[in-house]
């Protein structure tokens, strides 16, 4: 696997969630198959919009993502393009992010 490494992100409780990667960085990596994220307080990853419009769908927030990617702990997502978000329950959280690849 090849790795590359990406600038730390500021995780904080904005809704809609903070941006961990963009579409335009996930185009830019040939083969990205993960990302990789090491936050320093847990994160949940989230969307920023309803999809579908079904009664059933619920916008992202930390209280109800279960995508827990815990302190201190390398989370791999599988993830190939589009931009990737998470949020934080409280305060903020310097998340260092890398995206893994096909050789």
């Amino acid at each position: 696997m090849r790795i590359v490494n990406m600038a730390t992100v500021s995780v904080e409780t904005t809704a809609g969630g903070t941006v961990l990667v963009s579409d335009a960085q996930m185009r830019a990596v040939s083969g990205a198959v993960a990302v990789v994220v090491t936050p320093v307080s847990d994160i949940y990853l989230v969307q920023n919009m309803v999809m579908g419009g079904a009664a059933a769908d619920a916008a992202g927030t930390a209280a109800n993502s279960p995508f827990l990617c815990p302190a201190g702990v390398p989370t791999v997502i599988a993830h190939r393009s589009g931009p990737l978000r998470a949020i934080t329950a409280s305060g903020s959280s310097v998340t260092r992010v890398g995206i893994g690849c096909e050789p």
